[in-house]
This record gives structure tokens, sequence and C-alpha cells, in this order.
């Protein structure tokens, strides 16, 4: 059930598991449309990407206009819709908002935990909103609350950003360490790879950057631990003397 009013948006955390979502999706989408586009036989090599391109740009745009968001949205139960309630996103302004996410990147995404209703800036650009689906199933800890940056206390944005930096750096380790540990020497220093080679690197390429980002969401939320927020005590205050 969609709500007219809605007061619960869902959190950058659960945006990025969509996000996880879609970028395994669209992986397997980006080869099975170049495997058809092998079959259809082009004459013409510009007629041959441009086939590509359209289909793959078009995933989620043509997703998020006739169903209110992509695969990965609606397994989480989570939809995009226009800020305005009651008011439908036209199809433009569904392409719009990926071309601003693209080109936008990490700075779009920072925004989500500075907003009260926790819209990206591609949100913002594009007239759009992320909502839940039915807000009778949405976890408490959603609803928006805009006295939450008062009953909190950040460490020091030094702090955070140098934690960011070291869960960054260990991710990174980690991707190397998958893929020394599952390509061969061959495919690494000669690109010459076996297809489970070049699916793992695919694989590691496509979850490294969203992970990325969401560790700096997390980060600069005070939620990555070495520098996690501290909530306030409640201060009882002396009653007055008469």
């Amino acid at each position: 059930m969609i709500v007219e009013s809605p007061s619960y948006f869902p959190r950058a955390y659960l945006r990025f598991i969509a996000l996880f979502w879609d970028s395994a999706i669209l992986s397997f989408w980006t080869l099975l449309v170049i495997y058809i586009s092998t079959l259809i036989g082009f004459q013409s090599k510009l007629s041959h990407g441009l086939f590509i391109v359209l289909l793959i740009a078009s995933f989620e745009p043509l997703l998020t206009y006739f169903t209110g968001g992509t695969l990965g949205h609606r397994r989480l139960g989570i939809r995009v819709c226009h800020k305005t309630p009651g008011k439908k996103l036209s199809v433009f302004q569904c392409y719009g908002r990926l071309l601003f996410k693209s080109v936008l990147g990490i700075f779009s995404l920072i925004s989500i935990v500075l907003s009260t209703k926790r819209r990206a800036l591609h949100d913002v650009l594009s007239n759009s909103v992320m909502v839940f689906i039915d807000e009778s199933k949405a976890p408490l800890h959603h609803k928006v609350d805009t006295s939450e940056t008062e009953r909190f206390v950040q460490v020091s944005i030094f702090r955070r950003l140098m934690v960011i930096v070291g869960y960054i750096v260990i991710g990174f380790a980690i991707q190397v360490g998958l893929l020394m540990a599952g390509v061969s020497e061959t495919c690494l220093n000669y690109h010459e790879c076996e297809m489970v080679e070049r699916l793992m690197i695919q694989v590691v390429s496509v979850l490294g950057w969203p992970l990325q980002i969401l560790l700096i969401i997390l980060g600069i939320s005070g939620r990555l631990y070495g520098a996690r927020r501290r909530e306030m005590q409640p201060i009882d205050k002396a009653p007055l003397e008469s």
C-alpha cells in the first residue's frame, strides 16, 4: 500500500543493498544484450554499438517508469516516485535521473545521509524520492526523525576520514587477493583469460565501486567501527527550588 504522504524513507544502507542486487542483474543483462546483438548480425559497427548502449542504458529508466523501480528496489520493498505525492515521474525524468546519477557519481550519494527525506542529488535534480512500497512493513528506524541529528555526537571528521581510508584499503587488498587467488598470471599479465576468469574479474570490478561508496557513506554518517557516533545521554534537570 502506497501512502500519499510518506514518512518512511529508505536509509543509505538499504539503497546500497539494492544497488548490489542491480549490479549483479545488470551484469547478466549486459552479457545477454551482447549475445543477442551478435545473433542479429549488424552490418555497421556504429549501429551495433548504439543497439548495445541503448538497451543497457534503458534498463533502469524503463523499469523505473513502468514499475516504479529496479528489480533490486522491488526485492527490498522500495520504489522511486515523484517528490509530489500522487504525481508520476515522466520517462524523461527517469532517463535524466540515470544521467545525473552517472555524471555526479559518489557526490550525488553523499547527500542521502544529509537530506531530511534521504534524497540523493540525482533524486533532487529529477524531482524524485525513494519511498517504501508498503509503509506498514517498513522497519521503524527508517522513519524520518528530524531530531535524530540532535541525539548523536559525531567523532571528528579527520578521524572519520582516516577510518574510511583504512576500510577502503582493506577492501582493495581483499579484491586484489581474490584476483590473485582466482585468476592466473597469464590472464593478469597477458589478458589471455578463460571464461571463468573473465567472469570473476567482471564481478569483482562491478561490486568493488559500490562497496567503496557504501564505506564512504557509512563513515561520514558515523556508522563504521572505529569512528562510530555516540548517542547523547539524557541530562536530568534538577527541580527548581521554591
